[in-house]
């Protein structure tokens, strides 16, 4: 079945605006508004032409990819701040992604321990995350 025949269902509406990366992989400064209506998101192509949609902070701690029938997946995490979204135009697939960090944001010059988005862990400091899915 064609990709554009499924959508993402969130949890939660996702009304926060989301982020791009540019044809050189950085982190473009401008927020877009959020794609996602009344918690879901139509899966199109048009939709991944520049790349990556990154929700940075979104309400939801899972996401289903349903199809027309209803059939799909439940893709659940914890303990990530961003969602990544992806696919190539034209490709059978879709990444959904669960990310602490992103992509070097454009203009970023400093060292790499000073990027925006990074984890820092003190010694002995722990970090637990986690994701799954399923077919529901």
């Amino acid at each position: 079945m064609a990709k554009d025949s499924y959508r993402l269902v969130f949890e939660y509406d996702e009304p926060l605006p989301v982020r791009r990366i540019d044809a050189d992989g950085l982190l473009l400064p401008e927020k877009q508004h959020t794609p996602v209506r009344d918690n879901a998101l139509a899966l199109t192509d048009a939709l991944f032409e520049k790349d990556a949609l990154i929700l940075e902070k979104p309400e939801s701690r899972s996401v289903d990819m349903v199809g027309p029938d209803g059939a799909g997946i439940r893709f659940v995490w914890g303990g990530f701040k961003e969602l990544g979204l992806w696919t190539k135009p034209g490709a059978d697939f879709l990444c959904i992604e669960p990310w602490y960090g992103y992509a070097t944001p454009v203009g970023f010059k400093g060292d790499f321990s000073q990027k925006p988005g990074l984890l820092h862990l003190k010694p002995d400091e722990s970090w637990t995350a986690f994701w799954s899915v399923k077919a529901i």
